[in-house]
């Protein structure tokens, strides 16, 4: 998987959030994250402690959402389809912003 997905190095503008949707169980967790690129704690350290293990791709989907004023904007890791749960969160907890 190595290459498949370069880092940012730019601290983003807005809230941070980093999820996932566990391939193996349907659960999909959401965590805020702060600093670098696209923040920490990444991936591999949030789920080693909220799955009991860390992320497998492709099996796992994996992104980040960046939100702003106005606007969420998801991405996505390793050309992973965006999980239905994450439009689902967004609406919930920013029912007046647009999706991107």
């Amino acid at each position: 998987m190595a290459g498949e997905w370069e880092p940012q190095l730019e601290p983003t503008e807005g809230d941070g959030f980093k999820w996932a949707l566990n391939g193996e169980t349907g659960e999909f967790t959401i965590w805020p994250v702060r600093g670098l690129g696209d923040g920490y704690p990444s991936h591999d350290t949030y789920l080693a402690t909220a799955w009991g293990r860390p992320p497998r791709p492709p099996g796992d989907l994996l992104g980040y959402a960046s939100i702003d004023e106005e606007t969420i904007e998801f991405v996505t890791y390793y050309g992973a389809p965006l999980p239905e749960q994450a439009r689902q969160w967004a609406r919930q907890q920013f029912p007046r912003h647009a999706l991107k």
